[in-house]
C-alpha cells in the first residue's frame, strides 16, 4: 500500500503563491499539473521529488505541511521557487473535517428538519442558532467575492491569484468560526484543479453545487443577525448521549475519497420504529483500496472492546452510555459499553425500522431527506431495501424485476474498483436468472430504476414470492414463468449470517443452489447507458451554469445571440417561463453588472444582479426543479396501489 502524499495548509499554499514572481505564476498556470510527472518517493518521514536537475524536499507535521520550514529545494530559491510550488499546488489542502478524530463529548442537540414536509433546511424553524459576529460577516463578504472571482474567469481557467484568493478566504471563514463555508471554498479549489488537470473525477455538476452552497452561505451570514448551527459547522465533530439500549446491524460498505481516505462504513438500526434513521460506524484512514479490507476484517474499537466490521454490521448488540453525532455517526469512546449479544442467522433481513415500509414510501423518504443539509441528513439516508428477482445482465449492470415496480430495475456498482467485489459479484448475480433476493442499495436521485447495490440476503419467507415480478415487462414475466418451478436459491457460509455486502464479500457458485448451468461468457460489459427517461426541461440552464462555473461569463451566449433566443424560446414553449427568465437574467449578468442593453429591439437602463446572485437564483431553482422531477420519476417506476 502506498503512503499517502502530505496535504498542506491553504493559507500556507496562498502565501507561497503570491510570493511567486509573476513569470513564475504564469510558467506554473500554464503547466498546473506537471509536479504530477515527477518522480514522488517517501523516505522515512519525508517525501522527496526528482524535478528534473533539481530536487524537493516536503516534511510534515502529522502529515500536514504548515511551514515554510517544511519546504526544501536544491535550487536554493524557496519560497519563490517553482518547483516548491509546483509540487504543492498538487496536493490536496487539509480542512477542518478531514480527520476521523472526533471529540466524544456532550453537546448542543441538533434537530433535524421535519421530515412529513419536504421543506429546505435554510427554513426549519427549529434548527439551532448560532449569532453570527463581525468576524463573520468579513469572512464571509471575503467568501462571496472570492467566489464571484471564480465565476468570471471559470473555475478551469482560474490562475494561481485567483485560487489564492479563494484560498486566503477559506483560512479566514475557518478562522472566524466558518467552517462548513471554509471546506466548501477548500472542495471549490480542489473541484477546480481536478477539472484543469482533466482527471477522471472532474465533475462540473459537483463544482456548480459547491459554488452555490458557497455562495448561499455567504449570503447568509452577511445579512442575517443569526444562521443555523448546521451551516456554520463545527471544527471537530460532537457526539451527544442518546437512549438507545439495543442496536442490529444492517450492512457495511466500502469507503473511498477524493481526499485520500479509505474504509468501511457500518451501518446499524436502533429499535424498529418505521420511519426511524440509520446510525453508522466508520472506520477510515489515510489510503487507498487496499485499506478497505483490511478494515473490513481487522477489529473497530467500540468502548473497551474491539469487534470486527464484519461481524457488527451481522449482529444484535447490547449497549449503554452511547453517544451520537448530529448526522448518526456513533461515538466510540471508552465510555460507552458494546457487547454481541446474539447472532442474526435465520432471522428476515432488512425488513425492520423503515426498511419495512412499502417501497414507495420508501423513496419519498430518501427525496425529503437529499433536501437537507449534510449535518442534517444521518448516514445511509439514500439507502431503500427491497424484493428483486434476478433477470439477467444489461451492460454495466443487473437486470431485475422489483416487488411493488411498474418495470424492470437495475443494479449498479457502486464503486469500480479492482480491489473491491462489486463488479466479480454482480458479474455472479447476473449469471443467476430466477434468483430471489431482499436487496439494500443506494437509491440514485438522477436515475430512476437505477439502484447502486450495497448488500444482499435470501427473499425473506414473509414475503409472497407470487407478487415478484408482478411487472408490466414482457421481459419480467417470461423470465418468471421459465424459474417458477425451480427457482435458485442462496446458501451463503455460516459465518455471513444470511448477508452478503456486495463490496466486501466475495460470492461463490457454491453459494447458489439450484442454478441449471453456469455460463462464463455471461459477464458485465463496460456499457454505462441509462434508462430512456423523459427529460426535465431544464438541459439548457443546466449546461449554462456549468458553462459559467467551469468557464466564466464568456461561456454564457450573449442576450442578442441566436443560441440564447432559441434556448429561450424552447423553455417558453414548454410552459417553463420561470426558467426563460432566469436565463435571460443570467445572460445580462454576465455581459454587464449594470449596464445598457438592448431587449427586444429598444435599449433600455436595467439594473441586473450581480453575477454570483444571479448565478445561485438559477442554481436554487435549478436544483428546486430537478428534485421535483426526479421524485415524480421515480415514483413512475411504483405501481400505483
Amino acid at each position: 500500500m502506498s503512503t499517502p502524499r502530505p496535504q498542506i495548509s491553504p493559507l500556507l499554499l496562498a502565501e507561497m503563491i503570491e510570493s511567486m514572481p509573476g513569470r513564475v505564476r504564469k510558467r506554473l498556470d500554464a503547466e498546473p499539473d506537471v509536479a504530477q510527472g515527477w518522480a514522488w518517493t517517501f523516505e522515512e518521514d519525508r517525501w522527496l521529488i526528482a524535478a528534473g536537475d533539481e530536487r524537493v524536499e516536503l516534511r510534515g507535521d502529522n502529515g500536514v505541511i504548515v511551514s515554510h520550514e517544511h519546504l526544501r529545494c536544491s535550487c536554493l530559491l524557496t519560497p519563490k521557487c517553482f518547483h516548491v510550488v509546483a509540487c504543492i499546488s498538487v496536493l490536496s489542502t487539509v480542512s477542518a473535517n478531514a480527520s476521523e478524530e472526533t471529540i466524544d463529548a456532550p453537546g448542543d442537540a441538533s434537530v433535524d428538519a421535519p421530515v412529513d414536509e419536504p421543506v429546505e433546511p435554510s427554513i426549519a424553524a427549529k434548527d439551532p442558532q448560532v449569532d453570527v459576529t463581525d468576524e463573520m460577516r468579513s469572512a464571509a463578504k471575503l467568501a462571496q467575492s472570492a467566489v464571484a472571482a471564480v465565476l468570471r474567469v471559470g473555475a478551469s481557467r482560474a490562475g494561481l491569484l485567483v485560487q489564492s484568493t479563494v484560498l486566503r478566504a477559506a483560512h479566514q471563514c475557518r478562522e472566524s468560526g466558518l467552517i462548513a463555508l471554509g471546506n466548501t471554498l477548500l472542495r471549490i479549489v480542489e473541484g477546480g484543479g481536478r477539472l484543469r488537470s482533466n482527471r477522471e473525477s472532474a465533475d462540473a455538476s459537483t463544482l456548480r453545487d459547491d459554488l452555490a452552497s458557497a455562495l448561499a452561505m455567504s449570503l447568509t451570514v452577511m445579512k442575517q443577525p443569526s444562521a443555523p448551527k448546521w451551516l456554520v459547522g463545527q471544527a471537530r465533530r460532537t457526539f451527544d448521549p442518546i437512549d438507545v439500549r439495543k442496536l442490529e446491524g444492517v450492512c457495511a460498505e466500502p469507503i473511498l475519497t477524493l481526499s485520500g481516505y479509505a474504509g468501511v462504513c457500518v451501518y446499524l438500526q436502533g429499535g424498529g420504529m418505521a420511519g426511524e434513521d440509520l446510525f453508522t460506524v466508520n472506520e477510515l484512514r489515510p489510503g487507498d483500496s487496499q485499506l478497505v479490507l483490511q478494515a473490513y476484517g481487522g477489529g473497530i474499537d467500540l468502548g473497551t472492546v474491539a469487534i470486527e466490521a464484519k461481524r457488527l454490521c451481522r449482529s444484535s448488540l447490547a449497549v449503554q452510555n452511547l453517544t451520537a453525532s448530529s448526522d448518526g455517526r456513533l461515538g466510540k469512546g471508552k465510555t460507552t459499553r458494546w457487547a454481541v449479544q446474539s447472532e442474526r442467522a435465520g432471522t428476515a433481513r432488512f425488513c425492520e425500522g423503515r426498511f419495512a415500509l412499502p417501497l414507495e414510501e420508501q423513496i419519498e423518504h430518501v427525496f425529503q431527506r437529499s433536501l437537507m443539509s449534510d449535518a442534517q441528513r444521518h448516514g445511509g439516508w439514500y439507502l431503500i431495501a427491497f424484493d428483486a428477482i434476478v433477470l439477467g445482465p444489461r451492460g454495466a449492470s443487473v437486470l431485475v424485476a422489483v416487488d411493488q415496480a411498474s418495470a424492470p430495475w437495475r443494479l449498479r456498482i457502486a464503486i469500480d474498483d479492482v480491489q473491491l467485489a462489486y463488479r466479480e459479484n454482480l458479474s455472479l448475480l447476473a449469471r443467476c436468472p430466477g434468483l430471489a433476493i431482499r436487496c439494500i442499495g443506494r437509491l440514485r436521485l438522477d436515475a430512476a430504476g437505477e439502484v447502486d447495490l450495497i448488500a444482499i440476503a435470501a427473499h425473506h419467507v414473509g414475503s409472497d414470492s407470487s407478487s415478484l415480478g408482478n411487472s408490466s415487462s414482457s421481459e419480467t414475466n417470461s423470465t418468471a414463468e421459465k424459474t417458477n418451478d425451480a427457482r435458485p436459491q442462496i446458501a451463503f457460509p455460516p459465518q455471513w449470517e444470511g448477508v452478503c455486502n456486495v463490496g466486501l464479500d466475495r460470492l461463490q457458485r457454491q453459494h447458489f443452489i439450484g442454478i441449471q448451468r453456469w455460463s462464463d461468457e455471461t459477464n458485465l460489459g463496460d456499457d454505462q447507458s441509462r434508462h430512456l427517461l423523459p427529460s426535465d426541461g431544464l438541459d439548457s440552464l443546466r449546461r449554462r451554469l456549468n458553462g459559467l462555473a467551469m468557464g466564466g461569463r464568456v461561456a454564457v451566449p450573449a442576450l442578442g445571440s441566436s443560441t440564447h433566443r432559441r434556448e429561450q424560446r424552447r423553455l417558453q414553449q414548454s410552459y417553463q417561463t420561470t426558467a426563460a427568465q432566469l436565463l435571460e437574467l443570467l445572460a445580462i449578468s454576465a455581459s454587464h453588472s449594470s449596464n445598457r442593453e438592448r431587449i427586444g429591439g429598444k435599449r433600455m437602463v436595467t439594473d441586473t444582479l450581480p453575477i454570483e446572485e444571479s448565478f445561485l437564483a438559477c442554481s436554487h431553482y435549478l436544483k428546486s426543479s430537478q428534485i421535483h422531477f426526479e421524485k415524480q420519476i421515480w415514483l413512475r417506476f411504483i405501481l400505483s396501489t
